[in-house]
């Protein structure tokens, strides 16, 4: 089943069941079906969330494609930056975040305005759907950042083998930094609040209307 369809489904299963029983569930947890994981990083998710008071917490995430660089966004100063080297433990709340394994407190829906998971408006070099990063900026809507929880190790089915963090980072230490992807900047950057290397993720002009040169991404 194809997004935004794969996410709401089980979801609404979830909420039929708690019509049925008449109690609510305490926790959502969303798997892609391209990755591996176990339960050391589901737990590692339901302990960041304990912790951090977070309503929303997703697993290390890895772009399947290209250099496999983590797939989160984080504002420092108001600017958007990609991260090309995750910090090695710990969580922290970011801007923006890849699903592929993540764990939504039940509260959360009752808050963040739907639609949840929708569909992006197609920009040049993307399909258009992108229900994660879609979540991301309703979550910012109610003043709610997303939380990544870097003691995860979820392995990330690509076409051209596994995206992990081992995997990123070889890629990362062996290659100039000019084989980072299309970014903006190629400049790499310490973020002072993480720890994490960055740069400067693309801007579109050409149909992401909340995307538009990065400055709505919250």
């Amino acid at each position: 089943m194809t997004y935004p369809y794969a996410v709401y489904w089980p979801l609404a299963g979830a909420f039929r069941t708690e019509k049925e029983q008449n109690r609510r569930f305490d926790y959502f947890l969303w798997m892609d079906d391209d990755v591996l994981f176990n339960k050391d990083d589901v737990m590692a998710l339901l302990k960041a969330s304990q912790v951090n008071d977070a309503p929303f917490v997703a697993a290390l995430p890895y772009d399947r494609n290209g250099p496999k660089s983590p797939s989160i966004v984080e504002k420092v100063d108001g600017q958007p930056f990609k991260w090309v080297k995750a910090p090695k433990s710990g969580s922290y709340p970011v801007a923006m975040t890849g699903f592929v394994l993540c764990l939504f407190r039940r509260e959360i829906f009752d808050v963040v305005p739907e639609p949840w998971f929708g569909v992006c408006a197609p920009a040049k070099g993307f399909s258009g759907v992108a229900p994660d990063w879609w979540w991301s900026i309703q979550m910012s809507k109610v003043d709610i950042q997303p939380w990544v929880c870097c003691d995860t190790n979820v392995r990330h089915l690509g076409t051209n083998g596994i995206a992990d963090r081992k995997s990123s980072e070889l890629f990362f230490d062996t290659h100039d930094v000019a084989a980072l992807g299309e970014l903006q900047d190629r400049t790499l950057y310490t973020s002072q609040n993480t720890g994490a290397i960055m740069t400067k993720p693309p801007t579109y002009s050409d149909g992401r209307g909340e995307y538009e040169q990065g400055s709505n991404i919250q």
